[in-house]
């Protein structure tokens, strides 16, 4: 027995080594535009809009747990493989929501899809897409290896144009392993600590193929102010070691297609790399400004590529707006505003990380309905769907990524100075702002959240992502979410405060130590340790079980008894906001958090398995808490208006 289990361990590194995901960050700076270089080719952008031929692979695969990891021994990417044995499992969805005992499984799951390519697809560029995958995830088609990648939450790709079949069926299989180590994102902060929310596993996103010309319009960023200015750059992808010339047209139009602006019109060289840039740079005379209160007030930018290879149509949705912080304040289109926030984890009652259309749309009224402008997506980047309804609602987004709650133990800031941990988070951020920049309604980049920034090495770390944030985007702010030590210790003893373009701070004054009145003594200090920083609270809370009067009181942190009443929720928040109210450099408040979710915590909350802190609970049913800071964000938003009137005479 001895000499099989090492028989299998050799097959099994020496097809690991064959199945490794590719090395991480291969940046390129292309005529000056940074480009990130992904299995062979750039990094795409997300098109709103586009004449390309999606099929799109959703619905019901073959699954199969590895809990012991011995599917690549015995070669479950192979394309005779008998299945019969297998579960069947719907993608996009993550494995723990589709049968009970799934939900707590923490390993490798493997996918089987048989599927067609259309014939017509055989001299095109050909992609694999996958929008979102938790966490170490490997691909084979038709039984050979395709590519790896390292990183939920993340959309990525791969070329398939020649590894397809277009004269019968084709196999995809995709190994997915959810399993968190101190250097994975997100990572391990102490030994087998829990992550937070939910550690989902599987193909949590939708997976696509996507069909085009061999020339093809690969990356688009578009930045815009409120006064009407527009910039922009591109690149073109060849993936041929031959030149080319093609013709380049990008037009600025309104969502019906008819054009505003002549953007761009030249012949673009594309050199033996099989990459070219393009740029452009203009302003269109009376642009309609994108906000929360006008979100219809949108534009298409649209390119057309063209040349012997084929023609092509994309275009993304973009708003003229602009945000930033200065003067210890929010500033939206030259006007300060503050941000009436409000946390929110991607989770549906019955299908997890995975909501529907619809759930998005419910879940915005509702957000609509709190009189919020402002949604932190935690604590990764969320579904570019998601995105698209903030776009089109009128809500302000932060989002990013999972590196979350580092360092929490010495072996968790042994892996940051390690870098590794670094590396892999330099290329979760530029994949999130590669695919999420050009939403008007993503304002803000984040670089973690709850870190211990005491050390020098975590520092330095955020100070790199805060430059990686600035190569790819030098518009947006990039913050971190620091964590809050009581009795005055962030102040003393936090290193990295200067590091974003503001300060935000996770704390829970009158919850886990101190009283909700203690929120403003500790503003001040921030203040007095940063006066040039604006300060956002970026997390704020308290657990309710729904309909519990009044004396329920539980342990919830080192000792510390809180009542997890609806009552006391809905008067932490106003206690906060009353202590809150006034203080210097406060650009904004973001509670924690929108709806009850589950997390990996215990079993012995009030109920097993459940963040509490929800102003609904998890099928949306309001606590006391929505209606109180309802009325507490109108206030806030009629004293603005009051001051914008006063201001404009």
């Amino acid at each position: 027995m001895k000499s099989v289990r090492v028989i299998i361990a050799g097959v099994m590194l020496v097809v690991c080594a064959s199945c490794a995901p590719p090395p991480l960050l291969d940046v390129r700076e292309i005529d000056g535009v940074p480009v990130l270089m992904q299995n062979d080719m750039p990094y795409f952008s997300r098109f709103n809009r586009t004449d390309h031929d999606v099929l799109d692979l959703s619905g019901t695969w073959k699954f199969q747990l590895d809990p012991e990891d011995r599917g690549m021994a015995k070669r479950w990417f192979a394309s005779g493989l008998d299945e019969s044995g297998w579960d069947e499992i719907s993608v996009p969805g993550a494995w723990n929501t589709q049968r009970q005992e799934w939900l707590r499984y923490q390993g490798t799951g493997w996918y089987r899809l048989r599927f067609i390519a259309p014939r017509e697809w055989e001299d095109r560029f050909n992609r694999l897409v996958i929008d979102g995958s938790n966490y170490d995830v490997r691909v084979w088609l038709n039984g050979e290896w395709l590519v790896g990648h390292r990183g939920g939450f993340s959309r990525w790709s791969a070329n398939v144009s020649d590894r397809l079949n277009y004269r019968g069926d084709n196999l995809l299989v995709v190994r997915v392993n959810n399993q968190r180590h101190f250097d994975s994102l997100p990572p391990y902060t102490a030994p087998k600590a829990p992550l937070g929310w939910w550690p989902y596993g599987g193909l949590t996103r939708s997976v696509e193929l996507e069909s085009g010309p061999r020339t093809t319009l690969c990356k688009l960023a578009v930045d815009t102010d409120h006064l009407g200015n527009i910039e922009g750059s591109g690149v073109i992808f060849r993936p041929a070691p031959t030149a080319a010339v093609a013709e380049v047209k990008a037009r600025l139009c309104d969502l019906d297609g008819r054009e505003l602006k002549l953007l761009l019109q030249w012949p673009v060289t594309i050199g033996p790399s099989g990459i070219a840039v393009f740029r452009f740079k203009d302003r269109l005379a009376g642009a309609r400004v994108w906000s929360p209160e006008t979100p219809g007030n949108r534009y298409l930018v649209e390119v057309e590529v063209k040349d012997a290879a084929g023609h092509e149509r994309q275009a993304v949705e973009v708003g003229f707006r602009s945000f930033e912080f200065k003067d210890g304040k929010a500033w939206l289109n030259g006007r300060p505003v503050f941000l009436r926030g409000v946390n929110r984890h991607e989770d549906d009652p019955e299908t997890g990380p995975w909501q529907s259309d619809e759930r998005i749309q419910k879940d915005l009224d509702l957000i609509k309905r709190l009189n919020a402008n402002f949604v932190r997506g935690g604590h990764y980047p969320n579904d570019p769907r998601w995105l698209d309804a903030c776009d089109r609602r009128g809500a302000l987004m932060m989002t990013e990524i999972p590196l979350h709650e580092v360092p929490r133990s010495w072996k968790s800031l042994r892996a940051v100075e390690k870098r590794k941990l670094q590396r892999l988070a330099a290329q979760a951020l530029i994949e999130m702002i590669e695919r999420d920049r050009n939403h008007p309604s993503v304002v803000i980049w984040g670089l973690g959240n709850g870190g211990m920034t005491v050390f020098p090495s975590v520092k330095n770390m955020y100070a790199g992502l805060y430059r990686t944030a600035k190569r790819f985007d030098g518009r947006r702010p990039a913050v971190f979410a620091m964590l809050n030590l009581p009795l005055g210790l962030t102040t003393l003893l936090d290193r990295a405060g200067e590091v974003g373009d503001a300060v935000f701070i996770n704390e829970y004054y009158g919850w886990y130590y101190g009283e909700p009145e203690d929120a403003g003594l500790l503003i001040e200090r921030l203040h007095r340790r940063w006066p040039s920083q604006a300060i956002v609270v970026s997390e704020t809370g308290a657990g309710a079980v729904p309909d519990l009067k009044p004396g329920g009181e539980r342990r919830v942190w080192f000792g510390a008894s809180r009542d997890y009443s609806e009552g006391y929720q809905a008067a932490y928040f106003r206690k906060q906001f009353e202590a809150l109210s006034g203080k210097p450099a406060l650009a904004g408040v973001c509670v924690f958090t929108f709806a009850d979710f589950p997390d990996d915590k215990g079993r012995d909350r009030p109920i097993p398995d459940m963040n509490l802190k929800g102003l609904l609970t998890r099928d949306r049913k309001p606590k006391l808490a929505f209606g109180a800071l309802a009325r507490i964000f109108k206030e806030i938003e009629r004293q603005e208006q009051q001051e914008q009137r006063a201001g404009s005479r």
